[in-house]
């Protein structure tokens, strides 16, 4: 059977959950799997079409965005994957011993410092609720600018009278910033950017790019920095430091999965951020990565994954 291997950074969601567990009174039938607490059935289930702007999104006082404040009834969010649950796979993030690295020669503790992520590498030991992830998963969607344009195209279809007014206008919620949208036992449930921040304990400031061409002149800067000025350098044989940051990219921040050992010329300016001290945005990098594997498992009824080798032999 062909597996899908959900490729985002579900140790984050992990945590999310296991984090507010002080609101069990309002989530009894979601922190049951984590608490071993009786399995109490949610009263008045019901099953609703998909989640548009249109339906409220509450969040917690403290940002959390699970709809804690909320007294409706619970709500099945229907699945946006027709992808049987067995058939998911969950890519665990590696936890990094950095005691380890370093008596072995590996002290990376100032590139790591630099972007105030040991806290985020601390949370990666932590456990992960792997059926908790794939209920999310298949009930994902995200809420973008290109969501919130269709939403309002097909309130216009159905309302030409509607052409040249505003969301409020429409009946449609505002649009803020993107959100990812899912539902774990009929618990809705709204990430954002600062949701992941808050999550990650990483500040959501720094440097961002993605999308960037061959050409683009901070590849220049990797060269120098990471390949010592020589593009004819192997990825097998670059220095140990930078290998390792790669690693902490493809298996700790956003997974590769499977395919080519040949980094990305978005993976190299990340490994140059890193190895240049410059701060990166690691919650905005989360999200950007979380939003595309959704709309690939969205779109694709099957995609087949493997984990990433670990002999690389390809040339930058």
């Amino acid at each position: 059977m062909t597996k899908l291997t959900i490729y985002f950074n579900h140790t984050q969601l992990t945590h999310f959950f296991y984090t507010f567990q002080v609101f069990k009174h309002s989530l009894k039938n979601l922190f049951s799997l984590l608490t071993k607490t009786e399995n109490l059935e949610p009263k008045n289930l019901q099953h609703s079409s998909m989640a548009s702007s249109s339906a409220k999104q509450v969040t917690g006082s403290n940002g959390s965005g699970i709809q804690i404040n909320s007294e409706s009834s619970y709500v099945i969010k229907p699945k946006t994957m027709a992808i049987p649950l067995e058939s998911l796979e969950v890519q665990v993030e590696s936890p990094v011993d950095f005691a380890s690295l370093e008596r072995n020669g590996m002290d990376l503790e100032a590139e790591i410092n630099a972007q105030k992520m040991f806290p985020y590498f601390h949370m990666l030991n932590g456990p992960t609720y792997v059926k908790l992830v794939k209920d999310f998963w298949v009930r994902a969607e995200v809420h973008d600018v290109e969501a919130a344009k269709n939403e309002e195209l097909q309130a216009v279809s159905k309302d030409p009278s509607l052409k040249g007014k505003t969301r409020k206008e429409m009946g449609l919620e505002p649009y803020r910033q993107t959100e990812i949208r899912s539902g774990v036992m009929g618990v809705p449930i709204t990430i954002t950017e600062d949701v992941i921040a808050k999550a990650c304990r990483v500040a959501p400031t720094g440097r961002f790019l993605w999308n960037i061409t061959r050409k683009h002149p901070l590849l220049e800067s990797f060269t120098t920095v990471v390949l010592k000025g020589n593009l004819a350098t192997k990825l097998v044989d670059i220095d140990g430091h930078h290998m390792m940051l790669l690693k902490f990219i493809t298996e700790c921040f956003s997974q590769k999965g499977g395919g080519s050992d040949q980094p990305s010329v978005d993976h190299k300016l990340v490994v140059y951020f890193l190895a240049s001290f410059n701060k990166i945005n690691l919650p905005k990098y989360i999200m950007h990565h979380l939003c595309w594997a959704i709309k690939e498992g969205i779109k694709s009824k099957s995609v087949e994954g493997s984990s990433l080798r670990s002999s690389p032999k390809d040339n930058w």
